[in-house]
C-alpha cells in the first residue's frame, strides 16, 4: 500500500508537470519579443518564483555551480564535468534537459537521477509553493529549473552543473549570478526564430551567461565572428575568456591516450572544456595560458590527475554515440539535431560499419525524426550516401497519450508531427533520386529509395521485427532528435541510468587500473 502510495504522488507529480507544458507557446512569445526589440523577463519571473518556493538570493548565490551553454555539446560537457568532479569525491548536482525515458533524469545527485520517491516530495514541496492558487503559473523548463536549485540548495551539493535551456541571456537558469566558472561549447544555427538568424546573434545569446569576475572556457573552433562577439561580451560583463586546447595536447602520463566513455571524434573538445571547467573548479588557480591567438587567450593544457582520466573514461550519458544490443539487433542512437551534429554523427555512423561487419542477411535501417523549424535537407544530407536497407521517419509519439507518462508531449499536435515526418520522407527520396540519376542511374523511384512514414515509434519498432525475421543480424540507427531517442530507449532500454553488476564491477577495474597506473 505504502509503494502504491508513493507511485501514485509521483504519477500525480508528472501529471501535474504536463500541465505545465506551454513551451511551444513561450517560445513564440519569445520569438515576438525578440522582434520588437522588448526586454526579455524570464529571469525575472525565475527568480521570483524561486523566492516563492523559500529560497533567498543568498541561498542561491552560496550554490557553487558550473553553467555551460552553447548548441552542440554542452550536455555531454556538462557530463563529463560532472563525472570529473564526482570521481574526485565531491557531491554533485546535475540539471539537464530533455530528458530520454523519465523526467527524473533532468535532476540527479551523484550522477543518479532522483527516485520517484525524492522526486515527487520535492515536487511537490515547490508545486504547493510556486504553482497552486497562483495566477501566473511558470511553464514545464521553467518550473524544472526552480525545482532543481532547491533540490540541490536542499541536497547540499558540493557543485551544481547547470546545462542551459535555450540561449543562454534569457534562458531560464541564468538566476545564476556568481558562477565558479562558465562553458560555452560549439554554437550552431538551432532555435532561429528565437534566438536570430545569424551566427552572431546566437552568439551574443548563449554568451549572456558570462558574469563579472568570472572565467568562462570556450570551445575554440567556432566562426571567427562568433568569437569576436564572445570576446565583446567578455569585455562589456568582466569575464576573463580563454579558449580551450586540443584534447590531444593534455599530458596523459600512464593513462591510455584520449580514453573517452564517449565516441571520441565527436566529443574531443567537450572533453577538453570539461577538464578545464573541472579542474579550475578545484583549483580556483587562474589558467595558465599561450599568446597564440589573436582572439581570445587559450588555455595551456596540463597533465591529467587519474581521477580526470577516471571521469572522462567512466561519463555516463545515454542516447548520444550509445549503442544497445537487444537480441539479434543492434541500435546505435545519437541524439543529433543540427547541421554540425550531424556531421559528427555520421562519423560516428561510419565508425560503426567498419566495427561491425554485416553477413548477406544483415538490414541495416535508419529512423529519423525532426522538428520545429529544422531544415529537412540539411539534417539529412549528411546520411544520404550511408547504406541503409530502409529508412523509417517516424512521430516522436507513442500510441497512447497519458498526462502521467514522462513522455508526454503537448506542445505539438500529432497531425503536425505526421507533416513533417511526410515532409521529411519526401526530401529525403527527392535526394535520392537527385544522387541516383547524377551517378547515371536509371530514372524513376527504385528499391534504393524505399522509405517509409510511421505514426507512431511502437510502429516503427514492429516493423523493423517484421523486417529482421529471417536475418542473422539488424542495425538499427536512430538519430534527428532527442525526443526520438529517449521515445526508442524507452522501449529496449528504458533503465538507461541503471547500472548492472557487469557495469559496477567494470567500473571498479577502471578506477582500480587508473590510481595504479598513477603511482
Amino acid at each position: 500500500m505504502e509503494q502504491q502510495r508513493r507511485l501514485y504522488s509521483y504519477n500525480e507529480a508528472i501529471k501535474a508537470l504536463n500541465g505545465l507544458q506551454t513551451n511551444a507557446s513561450v517560445l513564440k512569445k519569445a520569438q515576438e519579443e525578440r522582434l520588437k526589440k522588448y526586454v526579455n523577463n524570464n529571469v525575472q519571473q525565475v527568480r521570483d518564483c524561486l523566492e516563492l518556493s523559500g529560497i533567498s538570493s543568498e541561498q542561491l548565490n552560496s550554490l557553487k555551480v558550473i553553467h555551460v551553454s552553447g548548441t552542440k555539446g554542452k550536455g555531454s560537457t556538462c557530463a563529463f564535468t560532472e563525472s570529473i568532479l564526482r570521481h574526485h569525491g565531491l557531491k554533485t548536482g546535475f540539471y539537464s534537459s530533455p530528458h530520454l525515458v523519465s523526467a527524473t533524469e533532468r535532476i540527479r545527485i551523484n550522477g543518479k537521477p532522483l527516485t520517484q520517491e525524492k522526486f515527487a516530495k520535492h515536487f511537490w514541496e515547490v508545486y504547493d509553493k510556486v504553482v497552486r492558487n497562483q495566477d501566473d503559473k511558470p511553464a514545464y523548463f521553467k518550473f524544472l529549473t526552480i525545482l532543481a536549485f532547491n533540490v540541490f540548495i536542499k541536497e547540499d551539493v558540493d557543485v551544481a552543473v547547470i546545462e542551459v535551456g535555450i540561449g543562454g541571456s534569457y534562458d531560464s537558469t541564468n538566476v545564476i549570478d556568481r558562477p565558479i566558472a562558465v562553458g560555452i561549447t560549439l554554437l550552431d544555427y538551432d532555435h532561429v526564430k528565437v534566438l536570430g538568424q545569424s551566427i552572431e546573434e546566437i552568439a551574443w545569446h548563449k554568451a549572456g551567461i558570462m558574469k563579472p569576475g568570472t572565467v568562462a572556457f570556450v570551445n575554440p573552433n567556432q566562426p571567427p565572428s562568433a568569437l569576436c562577439v564572445i570576446k565583446e561580451r567578455a569585455r562589456d560583463i568582466g569575464c576573463q575568456a580563454y579558449t580551450v586546447p586540443s584534447l590531444d595536447n593534455y599530458n596523459w602520463s600512464a593513462f591510455p591516450p584520449n580514453e573517452l566513455g564517449l565516441f571520441k571524434e565527436v566529443h574531443a573538445e567537450n572533453a577538453s572544456l570539461a577538464l578545464q571547467l573541472a579542474r579550475f573548479f578545484l583549483t580556483r588557480a587562474p589558467p595558465s595560458r599561450e599568446s597564440n591567438t589573436p582572439i581570445l587567450d587559450s588555455c595551456k593544457a596540463f597533465q591529467l590527475e587519474w581521477r580526470e582520466a577516471v571521469g572522462l573514461r567512466l561519463v555516463n550519458w545515454p542516447g548520444r554515440s550509445q549503442t544497445v544490443k537487444q537480441g539479434s539487433k543492434l541500435f546505435f542512437l545519437d541524439g543529433a539535431h543540427t547541421e554540425q551534429s550531424m556531421w559528427a554523427c555520421r562519423k560516428w555512423f561510419l565508425s560503426l560499419l567498419e566495427k561491425y561487419p554485416i553477413s548477406e542477411s544483415t538490414k541495416r535501417i535508419l529512423i529519423f525524426n525532426s522538428t520545429g523549424d529544422r531544415n529537412a535537407e540539411i539534417l539529412l544530407s549528411p546520411l544520404l550516401t550511408l547504406p541503409f536497407d530502409k529508412v523509417i521517419f517516424c512521430t516522436n509519439e507513442t500510441r497512447e497519450i497519458d498526462l502521467a507518462s514522462d513522455n508526454t508531449n503537448l506542445n505539438f499536435s500529432f497531425d503536425y508531427a505526421m507533416r513533417k515526418c511526410q515532409i521529411n520522407q519526401v526530401t529525403w527520396e527527392a535526394m535520392q533520386k537527385k544522387l541516383i540519376e547524377a551517378k547515371g542511374g536509371r530514372d524513376g523511384v527504385g528499391d534504393e529509395l524505399s522509405s517509409h512514414v510511421m505514426p507512431h515509434i511502437e510502429d516503427a519498432l514492429n516493423f523493423i521485427d517484421v523486417l529482421s525475421q529471417g536475418c542473422q543480424s539488424t542495425q538499427v540507427f536512430v538519430t534527428g532528435s532527442l525526443h526520438l531517442i529517449g521515445g526508442v530507449l524507452s522501449f529496449i532500454h528504458p533503465d538507461c541510468y541503471e547500472k548492472n553488476p557487469e557495469d559496477l564491477q567494470y567500473e571498479s577495474q577502471i578506477i582500480d587500473k587508473y590510481s595504479k597506473l598513477s603511482q
